[in-house]
């Protein structure tokens, strides 16, 4: 028997394609909605947490095709190692989905009501010990938005009101206090003849042990609260390939895990976030989607669209997509340091791209933004483009194309502060949600450092087409420090940002002092070698807020010789794209922003790039 077994556990490893050598004597175990002949009976499960239960260092849990309505948690101390991780993977070409809802049946009418009115027993409160988050907004559709009930008719999610009164065709409402759930259908049928399901579980994986492998796994549909995970991982050296995290209320996943690796995984259609990061360093995503997030609407400026990632240091993104999200593609936001995005697309992401805020060091390159900022909202302003770096300094971005974007490529500009990786809050309140909420101070014990663009390097990337500005320099401070000092006009505080719209202005910093004496020579901002290509009235370059004292640049030339050779070694011309709607960006082979490499280098998914032939 034991023979048996081991032949059939090779089977099962060379079958699943794994790319790493499984120790032959780890047990297998097996999880099935129905027993599998030549499985002995004590090694198989009928729910993913059963096997997880007994598996231990070493072990592997091959899941059979189902919807798995369970919340499976991997505990801590299970003794796993490099050597011996637990693995749990989907069997080939198994559809295993592990859900955060169950099916309800017992739907009674209420003609009171209605006569495709329907009610069902609901016992779950997920309002109790709700958090109240600072800066959260109290109006009628955020507290919706803030709600963590979900309901599917048919796979598709139907809308909640919040009184019984509200009640439409297509419309759900969860009465908590009288315990019922009603239901009204969007084509008058009776719920005997749709499959309803509601979210009953606020998680559906939780991983908190270290060394836990997870392959082929889709997560789904789980009543998740605010700036939370679905899938919630502790454990440090995870891995995660080829799963899918979608229709969370909130967030698809949430690590505080270091040093894990996600590769090919899909973040997709989730209410809040796709994913988000806290603490978890030396984290790497690899050919990762992420699409077509913040479903509910929340407010994007206070924390939604594709992610946010938050007091994170070594952070790396290669080859991945995030594409058509409701807010921001990828958001680094508070503390994060030295994090690395390459060989990445963003495109047609409603605000910007790339937001990279209050925090430090990034190094981007190879990377390609196209049709991002383009969402219509109120204090967009800096923050609406393809890249934008936000009063964080010491970053290198360099061979990347920018095409197409509201904005190409933006300084954002204001007055701030964030803790630092190495200095932790000293303050009472230590819980990293309110970290990533904190209004900047440097009041004793809050932990907070003054925080602005400087020392960064801009070099070697093409910027073309884009609507507004290929380079726009959003400086909403009152000391005029985008300027040389022999150009200061030495503007009235008072006669300079009288008109700013920001989304922001509740985390500006408002205590502290803030350090003085900055010019454009101390903010040692070094532009060379870009290439730049407009259409029609497009502008290259432009210098300043929009509603304060600001010039418009047509040539590098012109900057160079106004902002200190801020500019030096670029070119302006025509960018000869093959095809800019199929995302075919090959350039004839004699293009000057070949010759000059200001251009990507290696592949990016989803886009040509190269020599025309």
């Amino acid at each position: 028997m034991t023979q048996k077994l081991n032949v059939l556990f090779l089977w099962m490893a060379a079958s699943l394609g794994l790319g790493e050598a499984i120790a032959a004597e780890g047990a297998l175990w097996t999880v099935a909605k129905t027993p599998v002949n030549g499985v002995p009976v004590d090694r198989q499960f009928d729910t993913i947490s059963k096997a997880v239960a007994v598996a231990g260092p070493g072990d592997t849990i091959v899941v059979h095709a189902g919807v798995y309505r369970e919340l499976v948690v991997f505990h801590k101390n299970n003794g796993t190692t490099a050597e011996t991780p637990i693995r749990l993977l989907s069997a080939p070409g198994a559809r295993v989905t592990v859900t955060g809802t169950d099916l309800l049946t017992d739907w009674q009418p209420e003609p009171e009501q209605g006569d495709d009115v329907y009610s069902h027993a609901w016992k779950h409160n997920f309002q109790e010990g709700w958090m109240k988050l600072p800066h959260y907004p109290e109006d009628d559709f955020h507290q919706l938005a803030g709600r963590q009930e979900q309901v599917f008719a048919d796979n598709h999610a139907v809308r909640q009101v919040l009184s019984l009164d509200k009640l439409e065709q297509g419309t759900f409402y969860a009465a908590i206090e009288s315990g019922k759930l009603y239901y009204r259908d969007w084509n008058n049928r009776a719920p005997r003849s749709v499959a309803v399901e509601a979210a009953v579980r606020g998680h559906t994986m939780m991983i908190e042990g270290d060394h836990i492998h997870v392959r082929g796994i889709i997560f789904s549909k789980a009543a998740t609260r605010a700036l939370a995970g679905m899938v919630r991982i502790t454990g440090d050296h995870v891995l995660i390939e080829d799963c899918v995290f979608q229709f969370s209320n909130s967030g698809g996943m949430r690590t505080q895990g270091q040093n894990g690796i996600f590769r090919r995984c899909s973040f997709v259609d989730n209410g809040q976030f796709g994913f988000e990061a806290v603490h978890a360093h030396g984290t790497r995503f690899e050919r990762c989607l992420t699409a077509r997030n913040n479903t509910k609407g929340y407010a994007r400026d206070w924390g939604a669209g594709g992610n946010k990632i938050v007091l994170c240091e070594n952070i790396e993104m290669e080859h991945c997509v995030f594409r058509d999200n409701r807010g921001t593609g990828l958001w680094f936001d508070i503390g994060n340091e030295r994090c690395r995005v390459r060989n990445c697309l963003f495109l047609d992401n409603e605000d910007a791209g790339l937001f990279y805020e209050i925090s430090y060091s990034l190094t981007l390159t190879d990377s390609v933004f196209v049709g991002n900022g383009w969402g219509l909202r109120h204090g967009s302003w800096g923050a609406n483009g393809g890249l934008s770096l936000s009063s964080s300094p010491d970053c290198v971005v360099e061979h990347n194309l920018f095409v197409g974007n509201r904005e190409g490529f933006q300084y954002r500009e204001q007055s701030r502060t964030t803790p630092r990786l190495e200095t932790p809050d000293t303050s009472d309140d230590k819980n990293p949600l309110n970290w990533l909420l904190a209004k900047g101070t440097t009041e004793k014990g809050d932990a907070q450092y003054w925080v602005w663009n400087h020392s960064q390097v801009f070099r070697n990337n093409l910027l073309a087409y884009n609507w507004e500005a290929q380079t726009w320099g959003w400086f909403a401070v009152d000391d005029e420090r985008e300027l040389p000092t022999a150009l200061m006009k030495k503007v009235p505080p008072e006669e300079r940002n009288g008109s700013i719209a920001d989304i922001a202005v509740g985390y500006v910093a408002e205590a502290g002092i803030e350090p003085k004496g900055r010019s454009l020579e101390t903010l040692a901002l070094k532009h060379e070698n870009n290439f730049y290509a407009m259409f029609g009235d497009q502008k290259m370059f432009v210098w300043g807020c929009a509603w304060d004292p600001h010039e418009v640049f047509s040539s590098p030339a012109e900057v160079s010789d106004k902002l200190l050779g801020l500019e030096t070694g670029s070119q302006i011309g025509t960018a000869e794209f093959a095809d800019i709607l199929t995302l075919d960006f090959r350039l004839p082979a004699g293009h000057s922003a070949l010759q000059m490499g200001a251009y990507p280098r290696g592949e990016v998914p989803g886009v040509k790039l190269g020599k025309l032939p």
